[in-house]
């Protein structure tokens, strides 16, 4: 995938998967009934994209009821440099679901950097082997509680993409 396009495409399907992980799916309403006014270009693109939200929303709900599951998932985005050049940046990732309190992400990205997060329903650990960075940290509460825990309380991104000084 490139461009912002794939980035988002591969950010909707990890964010699916990582709803359907902590089994948090429930469906938005509206706070008001009354549409608003949209041109007939922008009413098909809202239409595609509810589509393709109830299309992921349909898949992170059955990805919830699932005991075990794992997913590979591969992208890439193109990062315009100062020079007019485009350079393209890729990585994989692989997600294991393992309820009610195992789960682990791998990532390694094109230039050979990894990084790994896993819980094991007590402690949930992260570890990058370049930057020679192993952390863990006790968490109950399942699943939720340690995803909760990575994005509310460290404010770091699944999976583990350790902010490092000059980067």
């Amino acid at each position: 995938m490139k461009s912002i396009r794939g980035r988002r495409a591969c950010a909707s399907i990890c964010a699916a998967v990582l709803i359907a992980a902590t089994g948090g799916v429930q469906p938005h309403a509206r706070a008001d009934s009354t549409p608003p006014a949209v041109s007939t270009e922008e009413a098909q693109l809202d239409e595609a994209q509810a589509a393709a939200r109830d299309i992921i929303m349909r898949m992170a709900g059955f990805l919830a009821k699932t005991p075990q599951f794992s997913v590979n998932l591969a992208s890439s985005h193109d990062a315009l440099q100062q020079s007019g050049q485009m350079i393209e940046f890729g990585e994989s990732r692989k997600i294991i679901v393992s309820r009610p309190d195992g789960l682990r992400v791998e990532l390694v990205q094109s230039d050979g950097e990894q990084h790994l997060v896993q819980y094991d329903g007590k402690k949930i650990a992260i570890f990058n082997p370049l930057q020679n960075v192993y952390a863990q940290a006790s968490i109950s509460g399942g699943i939720d509680a340690a995803i909760m825990y990575f994005l509310k309380d460290l404010g770091t991104a699944i999976p583990a993409n350790i902010p490092t000084q000059g980067k």
